[in-house]
């Protein structure tokens, strides 16, 4: 029997908290281990593990509690999860989310039938507006899995919980979140997981459960407007993305490098609402002057450029990031 770690990094986990606990506390797999790192939280979390373990008596001794003197982030925390964790296989829980009693167990039993490095489930998101079922498409083989992990895919198929990995997956290749990127963190994870994984399996059945309607999360704080702090750091997971599949298969740098320009594109459009007329019309003649080609290369024309001149002062600040050097791209691009 395997023994999982099921690793929880929280911040102030608040009012949700108490719901995560009981079910992980709950699971009908009997060989786990907790390792819950406290991000230096200022609310009662730490005394709800406490006073929620009274009730599974026969977990008392499978918690590691860590806490931080200050707050480094959720990557750090990750990484420290990571780095404690003992367990065969590790499986990250978000503290405001909550999973079902044999979530462990039948992720467990899919694992064995191919001796699977990596096995996922589907996950039910819970917002205001009702549930939403988020599910993986089930690849034929590693290499389809790779095209959609390698082009970071938007949305929630590359989030790091709803799965049970293989713990030396991570340690033997030194895979860790970079610290201080906490937006977006675990899509360099799972870029990587996927990149050693040789075999996965899929439980289809919606064992997570994914809150959206936790105010004070990061993600809920994202709205539709352009944060150039969270720009920042996404785009930086991105580019340590592209770097490391530069030396793998070339189709995988491919989809790498053509997903970071659209990245970028989508964030021109979004941009384009926030800022001066003049910022933009300089940052357009220096991409011009520059690298011409990142136009086409993201699908605009002359006259949707033209159309698209009123916008501001963003791109003269981010311009030497959007029109950064990019001639092996393109020749990929171009084949």
């Amino acid at each position: 029997m395997y023994k999982v770690s099921i690793l929880v990094p929280f911040f102030n986990a608040g009012k949700y908290f108490g719901r995560c606990l009981r079910s992980l506390f709950g699971q009908t797999y009997p060989l786990l281990e907790f390792i819950f790192i406290d991000d230096a939280s200022t609310d009662d979390s730490a005394s709800s593990i406490k006073s929620i373990i009274e009730q599974f008596p026969n977990r008392a001794n499978d918690v590691t509690y860590i806490r931080h003197d200050k707050n480094l982030g959720v990557a750090a925390s990750r990484n420290e999860a990571i780095d404690s964790a003992t367990g065969d296989f590790i499986c990250f829980v978000d503290a405001d989310d909550f999973i079902e009693s044999d979530t462990i167990q039948l992720l467990v039993e899919k694992q064995q039938e191919n001796d699977a490095d990596m096995v996922w489930c589907n996950a039910l998101m819970h917002t205001d507006g009702g549930d939403h079922l988020l599910s993986e498409p089930l690849y034929k083989d590693k290499h389809e899995m790779m095209l959609t992990y390698s082009s970071m895919a938007r949305g929630y198929l590359m989030v790091v919980w709803r799965r049970l990995i293989r713990r030396p997956l991570l340690t033997e290749h030194n895979i860790h979140c970079i610290p201080g990127y906490n937006y977006a963190e675990d899509k360099v994870l799972m870029s990587q997981i996927a990149y050693y994984t040789q075999a996965f399996g899929h439980v289809d059945k919606a064992l997570y459960h994914y809150n959206r309607m936790n105010e004070s999360s990061l993600v809920a704080q994202r709205n539709h407007r352009l944060r150039p702090d969270l720009f920042k750091q996404e785009l930086y997971n991105w580019e340590v993305t592209e770097r490391f599949f530069s030396d793998k298969e070339p189709s995988y740098y491919k989809k790498s490098a053509i997903a970071k320009l659209l990245y970028l594109k989508e964030h021109l459009d979004q941009a384009l609402q926030e800022s001066s007329r003049e910022g933009f019309r300089i940052a357009v003649e220096h991409i011009n002057a520059t690298n011409p080609a990142f136009w086409p290369a993201i699908g605009w024309n002359r006259n949707k450029l033209h159309r698209r001149l009123y916008g501001n002062y963003f791109y003269m600040k981010y311009s030497p990031l959007i029109k950064r050097p990019a001639k092996k791209i393109y020749s990929l691009i171009k084949k």
